[in-house]
C-alpha cells in the first residue's frame, strides 16, 4: 500500500493521527531538493565528468605547460573554459544531463549538500564497521540520518554494480 493511501486511511477520521503524520513528514522525512542534492554530490564525487575542480586543475596545467601563461592567468582562463564548458553559472533551456531521475539545467557542481561530507563519513562508519553516527540502538537512531544511509547505500550498489559491468567488459576484451 502506497505511502499516500496509508495517510488517506490514517487521517480521514482522526486529526490526533493526521496531527502526528504531520510531525513525521516535518521531521523525518530527506526532502526532494535533499535527496536531489544527495545524488548530485555522489554522482560528482564519483563521476569524472562532472568534476569541475579536476578539470580546472588539468586545464591550468595545460596553460602553464603549453601556452607558457602566468599562474594567475592560467586560473583564470581555466576557471572560465570549464564554466563555459559546464555551464556553472548558467541555466539552459534544455536538460544538461539526468541523474537518478532529476534533470539538471545546469552543472551538477551547482547542487552540492552541504553537509555530505560529514553524511558520506558517518555512512563509511557505518558500512564498513556497523558505528551508528548517536548513541543507542539502529531504532534509536534519528530517522533523518537512516533515510540519508539509505539513499548512499542504493547509489554506492548501483556503483558497484556499474563498477563490476565495466570490469567484466575490460575482462572479455583481454
Amino acid at each position: 500500500m502506497p505511502t499516500s493511501e496509508l495517510a488517506y486511511m490514517l487521517t480521514r477520521h482522526n486529526p490526533v493521527w493526521e496531527y502526528i503524520l504531520i510531525l513525521v513528514m516535518e521531521h523525518a522525512s530527506i526532502s526532494l531538493s535533499e535527496d536531489m542534492m544527495l545524488r548530485s554530490s555522489f554522482h560528482y564525487i564519483t563521476n569524472d565528468r562532472l568534476q569541475c575542480e579536476q578539470k580546472v586543475d588539468r586545464y591550468y596545467d595545460l596553460n602553464i605547460s603549453r601556452k607558457k601563461m602566468e599562474p594567475e592567468e592560467a586560473l583564470t582562463e581555466a576557471y572560465k573554459f570549464v564554466e563555459a564548458q559546464n555551464h556553472c553559472d548558467k541555466v539552459l533551456p534544455n536538460p544538461l544531463y539526468e541523474i537518478d531521475g532529476y534533470q539538471y539545467y545546469t552543472c551538477a557542481c551547482n547542487f552540492q549538500h552541504p553537509d555530505f561530507n560529514f553524511l558520506i563519513t558517518l555512512f563509511g562508519e557505518y558500512n564498513k564497521y556497523g558505528t551508528l553516527p548517536f548513541p543507542g540502538a539502529l531504532a534509536d537512531q534519528p530517522a533523518y540520518i537512516m533515510e540519508v544511509f539509505q539513499i548512499l547505500k542504493s547509489l554506492k550498489l548501483e556503483k558497484d554494480a556499474e563498477d563490476a559491468a565495466k570490469q567484466e567488459k575490460q575482462n572479455r576484451r583481454r
